[in-house]
């Protein structure tokens, strides 16, 4: 995993597994507060963690204290549901009962996903009361919103079946457990970003999944990226990372 030599980071542990870890950023300066960081690549090995390096490093040279998790990835024994979002609720809590409890009442917490992180940052609206501390915002960039969608895809069943253990006519209640749309709700606070021509996963599964949430009467926005690709948040320089840091930095300065 490559890291500029700049950024000042510690990869932690918070399980015995070797994918049970994360690496923390820290500022140094004051702290504007905490954002976890959640990677795509559905699911599977071997995507990891290095596909947010450089948004990581960009955020903590901002003032963010930032936790780049990784998680147990199929085929690795205990990924998958419900081992996979597991993971990243006992990451979160790791961090969060390392900071002092002044820490946890004044830094507001972002949970932010891309892609499968971003379906892991959304499934984890749904089971909010299991953190240490409330998120001020549940951020999905490109995310995976539905899941019985995705099976019915061809080309992205594979990654669905190995990722709730079977199909949807054996594990329907695992379906329902896990994808977001089935578990849309008024709770929380829901801020999504989706390119208009994500190759990837098509918006308008996240147009209906903005809607169910809506009609919960649920707190959420969608903000669509003109020309923007799926992959294009992990890139710096793109008009899909310029507009998930603006509306990162509009919402902190009014916290």
């Amino acid at each position: 995993m490559r890291h500029t030599p700049a950024a000042l980071y510690q990869t932690l542990a918070y399980g015995e597994d070797s994918a049970q870890c994360g690496d923390l950023y820290q500022p140094a300066g004051p702290v504007r507060g905490l954002i976890c960081l959640l990677h795509g690549g559905f699911w599977t090995m071997p995507y990891d963690r290095s596909q947010l390096n450089k948004m990581a490093q960009h955020l903590v040279a901002d003032g963010w204290l930032v936790w780049n998790i990784e998680y147990r990835r199929v085929p690795v024994p205990g990924a998958g549901f419900p081992g996979t979002c597991d993971d990243v609720v006992t990451a979160i809590n790791h961090l969060l009962s390392a900071l002092t409890d002044a820490q946890r009442q004044s830094l507001p917490l972002y949970v932010v996903g891309h892609s499968a992180g971003g379906h892991l940052a959304l499934w984890l609206n749904s089971c909010r009361e299991r953190l240490l501390v409330t998120p001020r915002l549940n951020i999905a960039l490109a995310p995976v919103v539905d899941l019985v969608a995705n099976y019915q895809d061809a080309q992205r069943r594979p990654f669905i079946e190995a990722f709730i253990g079977g199909s949807l006519a054996d594990h329907p209640d695992r379906y329902a457990q896990a994808s977001p749309l089935a578990l849309a709700s008024a709770e929380g606070h829901l801020r999504v970003l989706h390119g208009a021509a994500d190759e990837m996963l098509p918006l308008s599964e996240v147009e209906d999944y903005v809607r169910q949430v809506q009609a919960c009467g649920g707190d959420i926005s969608l903000t669509i990226i003109p020309q923007g690709r799926h992959m294009d948040f992990t890139d710096l320089r793109s008009p899909s990372f310029a507009a998930f840091k603006a509306l990162l930095d509009s919402d902190n300065a009014g916290s």
